[in-house]
């Protein structure tokens, strides 16, 4: 059975020092503190990225011509290189479905093409959270 331990210690989840509603790297007008300059250059971001990344925080109707032009232009080439450059996961996935994919032709072929569906569907789903694992753990570094 479950039961309520009261404890006096004290939790603290947040940055000691921190206001409610601050953000930790900008002024309240939006530009970045000194901290806030060098913690984005030590993220690695190009100051394309950085522009765009502020860009997409404003609201369509804020933006000017130019702006609205530069974050499509950005999206495009990002989106473009994905596309030609995919992820290992992305890969390892491709191929995992096209083998499975065989497997149900040639299951079908057989006529055991019922049975080999519900195998199909249960490998899919397989090779998705593998690929899906793979890219968390790619990712979180």
């Amino acid at each position: 059975m479950w039961q309520y331990k009261s404890t006096d210690e004290l939790y603290h989840h947040g940055i000691i020092g921190q206001k409610w509603g601050r953000r930790r790297y900008q002024n309240h007008d939006g530009t970045l503190t000194i901290a806030g300059k060098k913690h984005y250059k030590e993220m690695g971001w190009s100051k394309d990225a950085q522009y765009a990344a502020r860009l997409k925080r404003k609201k369509v109707s804020q933006m000017s011509n130019e702006e609205l032009r530069k974050l499509n232009e950005r999206k495009n080439l990002e989106s473009n290189y994905k596309k030609l450059n995919p992820s290992k996961t992305k890969k390892v996935t491709k191929a995992a479905l096209a083998t499975i994919g065989t497997a149900a032709t040639v299951a079908s072929i057989a006529d055991i093409g019922p049975k080999f569906k519900k195998i199909y569907d249960g490998g899919k789903s397989a090779v998705n959270k593998i690929a899906y694992n793979k890219w968390l753990y790619v990712h979180r570094k």
